[in-house]
């Protein structure tokens, strides 16, 4: 019932335009080398997260990695700051969450293989050219908030989940959601994706599934470090 009035809920926001996603670039970049790395995305149904090897951050995440020092590999993911900070929330909380505010980035690390409740998502595994991989690190890192020495703010520490909450540059709304914003980080780095009015998570898998098929890639039910399936 309360995601059936998320779901409605969006639909009236998207439909009335009354809250206004961040302005998305028109192009995505061109691809300048086969592609090397790996990057798997993440998909309960409802949620998307982008997951990379701990081992290929580079930039500003790569002292992330100091934080999940056991990790092999760290997910990251968008959201509403005052939704995931609650407790316990309501159907009000659902709907208020879909109205503008400040955003938040997930992280979350991963061992040998996706915990019991992870691996209830779907892995779908995909892959970019070390430069594309190298801008993709950039749009995520450029979306946490910095303070006047550069430093990210930390919100909320989940030891319990390995994860780890910070503050957002960028404002989460009823047009510009997780699943937005990992269309708009994939097609950072260079892969055929389009944020353009996506809002939910089976819109965004189309469009990821589509690219996975076309490198010969299908989804899988869970991951472990090496790549390979459970």
């Amino acid at each position: 019932m309360i995601r059936r009035a998320v779901l409605v809920g969006l639909m009236a926001v998207a439909l009335s335009g009354c809250a206004a996603g961040r302005l998305l670039d028109a192009a995505a970049p061109v691809p300048v080398a086969p592609p090397s790395e790996d990057v798997v995305v993440l998909d309960d149904g409802w949620h998307t997260e982008i997951l990379l090897p701990a081992s290929s951050l580079d930039g500003g995440l790569r002292d992330l990695r100091a934080s999940f020092p056991a990790a092999t590999w760290l997910s990251f993911s968008f959201g509403e700051r005052r939704y995931e900070l609650q407790e316990k929330h309501n159907a009000l909380d659902n709907l208020i969450a879909i109205l503008p505010g400040p955003g938040i980035v997930m992280v979350i690390g991963h061992s040998d293989a996706l915990t019991e409740g992870d691996a209830k998502m779907h892995a779908t595994h995909l892959r970019v050219s070390r430069a594309g991989l190298e801008r993709l690190m950039d749009f995520i890192w450029n979306d946490f908030h910095k303070d006047d020495v550069a430093s990210i703010q930390m919100l909320r520490d989940a030891p319990e989940w390995n994860m780890r909450v910070y503050a957002s540059s960028a404002s989460y709304d009823g047009t510009y959601t997780c699943n937005t914003w990992t269309l708009e980080a994939l097609r950072a780095a260079g892969l055929e994706t389009s944020p353009a009015g996506v809002l939910f998570a089976s819109q965004a898998m189309e469009q990821i599934g589509r690219v996975a098929r076309a490198q010969g890639g299908i989804p899988t039910a869970g991951l472990r470090a090496d790549g390979s399936e459970l």
